[in-house]
């Protein structure tokens, strides 16, 4: 059995991530999930949030937004529409980027089609602003 296995982010502009790790833990919209080496395989939906790794026994995290996971034995591929590793992550702009996506929302009805992309972008502020802190 192998004691590591590929953990690779990548969004539309290209791979964000590319390491090998021991442990993955990322935001599927059903909960938190973990993947370890040799893990079953299966592709689950991602919510915005924090995608965390080890890499040489130190812990890295990177904020995602919304995308798809497919695990397989040898490899983790986290697909989304945005990742930006925790250490980049200006927690004062998130700041600002939460207080105007939550005004947006406050005017936004749920019955609107564009709700669920509203609650999106707060659920991503929120994710930078945690990533922040962690970094």
């Amino acid at each position: 059995m192998a004691d590591t296995f590929t953990l690779e982010i990548v969004t539309p502009s290209g791979i964000l991530v590319s390491e090998e790790t021991t442990e993955v833990t990322a935001p599927s919209t059903e909960g938190e999930f973990g993947v370890l080496p040799n893990h079953t395989d299966y592709i689950t939906a991602l919510k915005p949030g924090l995608v965390s790794y080890k890499k040489d026994d130190k812990d890295c995290v990177v904020v995602v937004g919304g995308g798809y996971a497919e695990v397989s034995q040898e490899k983790t591929n986290i697909l989304v529409d945005y990742a930006k590793l925790a250490t980049e992550i200006d927690k004062n702009a998130a700041n600002e980027e939460l207080k105007t996506a939550e005004a947006t929302l406050a005017e936004t009805k749920e019955d609107d089609s564009h709700y669920a992309k509203c609650k999106e972008a707060v659920d991503l502020a929120e994710a930078k602003i945690a990533g922040a802190q962690k970094a």
